[in-house]
């Protein structure tokens, strides 16, 4: 007992030594933004074209990612004459790291909609791109308000249908000052490094990455109750709503990569099929991430969506 006291100790002493010479919240980017919904505070990045305005998008990242991953969407999109706005998802990037937060897709999503009225209140259909984690939440918020939805493109991800409210004893192991503290700790010893993130980053894109991607990835990564806030994920999540492939009634775009080692092309073709207006293209030899190795590519089938369901709506 003496022993497991003095471990906990030690780990929280470490934790917070750490964490004090870590990074705060702070705008990191030229046009950072912050806004509070829900009592939560959410960092956006927005982007206006140089003429009309066509229409609206919404970029949301993935597992661990950020803003910073859709650097090579965001300038084909103005091209296109899209105003854009890029979020962060808690815990990530520069969003809330407040402890339990409801991480379930469909709470994320209704989030997000009630992020949209609040810098948007004009009721326009918004386009709704999303990553891995990203596009299951994009589905979700497609399925929850399909009037206020002009399409949705689904980037190696698919949606969680079934979602299961976190139980009281994960709440309270995770929720546990040896945890927190063990997961803090963790993340600044082993996860949240330069070797490790290329690693894992070499694993996502199947292939090497560059060291703008590590360094971008990795900043937001080091802020302060990163790891902790993504243990909190697996304990923190309570349904508001139900939602379904089916529901999504609106144009859709399945994009994947064919080597992605993260979420397999099965789960694709088996999100396309059940989708009622989907189109799906395999992009050959992207890994997970095909929007940033494969960003060519990906673009132009984003474009040649984007037209052809403007063209139908008109």
């Amino acid at each position: 007992m003496y022993r497991l006291f003095t471990f906990f100790l030690l780990t929280l002493t470490l934790s917070l030594a750490l964490t004090a010479q870590r990074r705060t919240l702070s705008p990191p980017f030229d046009n950072s933004q912050f806004s509070t919904v829900q009592g939560l505070k959410l960092h956006y990045r927005q982007w206006q074209p140089e003429g009309a305005v066509r229409g609206k998008v919404l970029l949301v990242h993935g597992f661990c990612g950020s803003t910073f991953s859709w650097r090579k969407t965001i300038p084909s999109l103005l091209a296109q004459g899209y105003a854009v706005t890029a979020v962060d998802l808690p815990p990530f990037g520069y969003s809330d790291r407040s402890p339990e937060i409801n991480h379930s897709t469909s709470f994320q999503a209704r989030l997000l909609w009630d992020f949209i009225r609040q810098i948007d209140p004009s009721g326009e259909k918004w386009v709704l791109i999303g990553h891995s984690m990203g596009a299951a939440v994009v589905g979700a918020m497609a399925s929850y308000k399909p009037a206020f939805t002009a399409s949705v493109v689904f980037t190696d991800g698919a949606m969680y249908s079934r979602e299961a409210e976190s139980t009281m004893f994960q709440r309270w192991v995770t929720g546990s000052g040896l945890v927190q503290g063990g997961a803090e700790l963790a993340g600044d010893v082993y996860f949240f490094h330069y070797k490790r993130m290329s690693k894992l980053l070499a694993k996502a894109y199947s292939a090497e990455p560059d060291s703008e991607a590590v360094l971008g990835y990795l900043a937001p990564l080091k802020l302060a109750k990163t790891a902790s806030g993504i243990f909190d994920m697996t304990a923190y999540s309570k349904p508001v709503f139900s939602y379904s492939e089916s529901r999504v009634e609106v144009p859709t775009l399945v994009i994947w990569g064919e080597k992605d080692a993260v979420v397999p092309l099965e789960a694709g073709q088996k999100l396309h099929n059940k989708l009622p207006r989907s189109q799906m293209y395999v992009i050959s030899g992207a890994g997970h991430c095909p929007m940033e190795t494969h960003a060519e590519a990906y673009n132009r089938l984003i474009q040649a969506f984007l037209q052809e369901t403007r063209s139908e709506a008109d």
